[in-house]
């Protein structure tokens, strides 16, 4: 298909369905920077406009070696990724696990981790109910890497992952923040999430949006992606489009604002190529 006309033809269907649904604002999220030059004629034609969104996160894997990951960071990351995995070892012992399909009693576990999560956080999206953790635990790509304190059992971490193609898609995660610091239990999650991805053979692994901090810290690169938007109000179309053109990946988050000050990377950065089987196994 032609990528362009397509959507094209999209965003002009779009606007009377909205009506229908009495929704005023249309907006596609987070496409990809690639595909800006497929978007022109809808901005152009249908009237959108473009603005910013949080950065992805990825990881590419050169090799089923976790030697070559370690080798692949950056050098001070490199050091102190493997100190505080070090000494986390040295002040908790624990036991990781993969599971599908868990059953209700781990599942209540892994949600009252993610809600923990999810109240510490400074950037919040929808709150995700438990019912939705036990619709897509029944999906076959989902996997729950669960982090236990050997001693007690206790779950500490747990991280949701999507085996999709040749990626993982570490899509949400939990953890006991009621723990010491010290034992670092997010860089123990990672560890984790490493060795499950090069032993399912992936060439990537993508981490979503927001935390960029510990995210730069083990390795990840930052994948630009874009929003588009319309409101069917033309005036207050008009004022979002202007506060759109202000929006930065400085103004949107804390850390960004860091890595971008440090010269480290910036919106318009050239996007990671995703592998074809993986953005085939995506669509």
């Amino acid at each position: 298909a032609d990528r362009a006309e397509a959507f094209l033809a999209l965003a002009k269907a779009m606007p009377a369905i909205a009506r229908q649904h009495r929704a005023p604002m249309l907006a596609w999220k987070d496409l990809p920077a690639d595909y800006r030059p497929d978007m022109e004629r809808v901005i152009k034609e249908a009237g959108f406009f473009i603005t910013p969104s949080y950065p992805g996160t990825q990881v590419h894997f050169s090799s089923a070696d976790k030697a070559d990951y370690f080798a692949g960071m950056k050098g001070t990351h490199r050091q102190n990724l493997k100190k505080r995995l070090r000494k986390s070892a040295e002040l908790v012992s624990v036991e990781t696990s993969v599971v599908q399909a868990p059953s209700p009693e781990v599942l209540a576990e892994i949600y009252a981790l993610f809600n923990q999560t999810y109240e510490k956080a400074t950037t919040r999206f929808e709150r995700l109910e438990e019912p939705f953790f036990e619709a897509i635990a029944a999906e076959a790509p989902s996997h729950f890497i669960l982090v236990r304190e050997k001693a007690t059992g206790d779950l500490l971490a747990f991280m949701l992952c999507f085996v999709v193609g040749e990626a993982v898609i570490n899509k949400f995660i939990g953890i006991d923040y009621r723990r010491p610091r010290e034992w670092m239990l997010y860089f123990r999650l990672w560890d984790a999430a490493v060795d499950f991805a090069l032993a399912h053979g992936a060439k990537l692994l993508q981490s979503g949006v927001t935390g960029y901090r510990p995210k730069l810290e083990v390795g990840h690169a930052l994948v630009p992606l874009d929003n588009y938007a319309r409101h069917l109000n033309p005036l207050i179309h008009f004022v979002y489009a202007q506060v759109g053109k202000t929006l930065s990946w400085a103004s949107l988050d804390k850390d960004l604002a860091e890595h971008v000050a440090a010269g480290r990377g910036a919106e318009g950065a050239r996007p990671q190529k995703v592998p074809q089987k993986v953005e085939a196994a995506k669509a």
